[in-house]
C-alpha cells in the first residue's frame, strides 16, 4: 500500500485535505518519493532555484502556478493529478515537463502553459482545454481519452481555419501494422513491408475542418500531416459525437485532404491522390485507401462537401508617382472555389481589435476555379485589415489580419533652406513637438508644432542639422540643410 502524505504549512501526515495548499519559493527543494501520494489544494512554485522533483503522485484539487525561473520534475512513473470539482488550472512561465498527467474533474482543466509529456495523459473525467497552448508528447507519450464519454482534449481559441489554436504534437514510425497512434485518434497503416516504414510529424488541432460557409463543416479537428509516404497507405480518423455538429450525417463521413492551392478535396475528386475508404458509424471512425501524399486531413460530409476557404489575404501600400509610398493600400485575396458566396465585407481596425467595414466586395457565388480579388482604399495611418466572407444565407467568417504599415506624414520644406523651413504634418491631432541639433549633438531650438504646419526661423550657421521629431507617438530624425 503507498504511503499517504498530506501537506499543511508544513509536511504532515493529517486531515483536511481541501483547505492545505503548497507554496515552495527561496529556492526551496520538494521531493515526493515513490510511492508516495501527496494530495493538496493549490501548488504554487516559484523563484529560481525553487523546484518540485516528484516521483509518486501529486493529487490537486486546485491549480498548479510555476513562475519566475522554478521548476518541475515528474519521474517516469509520477502523476500530476487533478481531481477537482470547479475548473482548474495549470500555468508557468516556460514550458512544464510532465511524465503522466490525468484530469478527473468533470469541470475540466485548462493549460496556459505548453506542456511536455513523456508517458501518459489520460482524461478520466472532464475536458482538457490547450487555450491555444501545445501538449507535446513527442515519440513517447500517449493520449488516452474517453471518446466514448466525450472527455476530450479541446481547445477554447480554436474558432475556424484563420484561428487555429493549440495542438497535440507527436512523432511516429508507419509500420504495416494497423494500430491507433498512442490515443491520438490517427491510425496510419502502409501496405508495404518492414523495410518500407517511414516516419511522420502530426499536430492535432481542434478548430473546425471549415466555417460555415454554405458548403458544410468538418468534425472539430484536424490532422496536420509531415512526411512523405513511400508506398500506398491507409488513413484512419476516430471521432466523438461532441466533435461532429455541423458536419453532416455520419453515414455520409468521408475524409478530406487540403491541397495547397487547391482546397478541401475528398476521394471522390479528380486528382486528390486517395480512394474512399468506409465510415463506420456504430464504431465512429473513417477510413481512406491508396493515399500518396500528406497534408491536412479531416472529416466531412461526401453529400455537402467542405466549402473552399480563403487562400490568403495580403495587403501592401502603394508606390506613387515619384516612387514615394502612397496613401493608398492594396488590399488582395482568392478562393480555391466558392459554395454560396454573397461577398466580403472589408474591415479595417487601428488597433486590431474594433473593426468597422469600409467596403463591399461582390462574390462569385459558386465555382470550382481559383478566383482573384483586389481592393484600393484610403489610409495614410497604420491599418490591421480583415475580410468578413458572407454567405447568401447570412452565415459568415473572417480571415485572418494583416497589417499594413501608415507612410510618414512629416514634411520638411524647403530643405535645403536659409534657416527657415516648415514642418507639415500632415493629419494629426494634439500637440507634437520637436528639437533641432547640430553635428556636435548640441541642441540649437525647440519648440511644438500645434498646427498641421509650423514654420521655424532659426539664425544658424550653414551646415546639417537633425531634426527630432515626436508625433503620435512616432519618433523620427530628419536631416535638415541650412544654406547661406
Amino acid at each position: 500500500m503507498k504511503k499517504l502524505l498530506i501537506l499543511f504549512c508544513i509536511l504532515s501526515v493529517g486531515k483536511g485535505v481541501a483547505q492545505t495548499s503548497i507554496t515552495n519559493s527561496g529556492g526551496a527543494k520538494i521531493n515526493i518519493g515513490a510511492g508516495v501520494d501527496v494530495k493538496t489544494h493549490n501548488v504554487t512554485n516559484v523563484g529560481a532555484g525553487s523546484s518540485i522533483t516528484n516521483d509518486g503522485d501529486l493529487y490537486l484539487k486546485g491549480n498548479f502556478n510555476q513562475v519566475t525561473g522554478a521548476t518541475y520534475a515528474g519521474g517516469a512513473s509520477s502523476w500530476l493529478w487533478f481531481e477537482g470539482t470547479s475548473g482548474q488550472t495549470i500555468s508557468s512561465d516556460a514550458t512544464i515537463d510532465v511524465a503522466r498527467l490525468k484530469v478527473d474533474n468533470a469541470a475540466g482543466v485548462q493549460l496556459a502553459q505548453n506542456l511536455a509529456i513523456s508517458t501518459d495523459l489520460t482524461l478520466v473525467q472532464g475536458d482538457l482545454d490547450l487555450n491555444g497552448k501545445n501538449a507535446d508528447l513527442g515519440a513517447t507519450g500517449t493520449l488516452s481519452e474517453d471518446r466514448t464519454n466525450n472527455h476530450l482534449v479541446t481547445d477554447n481559441t480554436a474558432l475556424s481555419d484563420a484561428v487555429q489554436g493549440g495542438g497535440i504534437l507527436f512523432t511516429s514510425n508507419v509500420t504495416n501494422a494497423s494500430a491507433e497512434i498512442r490515443g491520438t485518434g490517427l491510425g496510419i497503416t502502409h501496405t508495404g513491408t518492414a523495410g518500407d516504414d517511414y516516419a511522420v510529424t502530426v499536430t492535432r488541432k481542434h478548430y473546425k475542418g471549415a466555417v460555415a460557409s454554405g458548403g458544410g463543416h468538418g468534425i472539430e479537428r484536424i490532422y496536420q500531416i509531415s512526411g512523405t509516404p513511400t508506398v500506398p497507405t491507409t488513413l484512419r480518423i476516430d471521432y466523438a459525437t461532441d466533435e461532429i455538429a455541423g458536419a453532416g450525417t455520419p453515414a455520409d463521413f468521408v475524409l478530406f485532404r487540403w491541397q495547397s492551392g487547391i482546397g478541401w478535396k475528398q476521394g471522390a475528386d479528380a486528382g486528390s491522390g486517395f480512394v474512399h475508404g468506409t465510415s463506420d458509424v456504430a464504431s465512429r471512425f473513417v477510413t481512406a485507401t491508396g493515399i500518396t501524399a500528406f497534408s491536412h486531413w479531416t472529416i466531412g460530409s461526401s453529400v455537402t462537401p467542405l466549402p473552399i476557404t480563403l487562400l490568403g489575404l495580403k495587403g501592401r501600400r502603394v508606390e506613387g508617382l515619384n516612387g514615394d509610398l502612397a496613401e493608398e493600400v492594396r488590399l488582395s485575396w482568392e478562393t480555391a472555389s466558392e459554395v454560396n458566396n454573397k461577398g466580403f465585407e472589408i474591415q479595417v481596425s487601428d488597433n486590431a481589435q474594433t473593426f468597422k467595414t469600409i467596403h463591399f466586395v461582390e462574390g462569385r457565388g459558386n465555382t470550382t476555379t481559383i478566383q482573384s480579388y483586389s481592393h484600393t482604399t484610403i489610409n495614410p495611418n497604420d491599418g490591421y485589415y480583415r475580410l468578413r466572407q458572407v454567405d447568401f444565407d447570412g452565415t459568415f467568417s473572417y480571415s485572418p489580419i494583416v497589417f499594413v504599415e501608415g507612410i510618414e506624414n512629416l514634411k520638411v520644406y524647403p530643405n535645403p533652406s536659409n534657416g527657415k523651413f516648415t514642418i507639415a504634418l500632415g493629419k494629426t491631432s494634439g500637440v507634437s513637438s520637436a528639437y533641432l541639433l547640430n553635428t556636435q549633438g548640441v541642441e540649437v531650438w525647440r519648440g511644438n508644432l500645434p498646427t498641421e504646419k509650423t514654420t521655424v526661423d532659426v539664425s544658424l550657421p550653414a551646415g546639417m542639422y537633425f531634426l527630432h521629431t515626436a508625433v503620435a507617438g512616432k519618433a523620427k530624425v530628419t536631416k535638415v540643410v541650412v544654406e547661406r
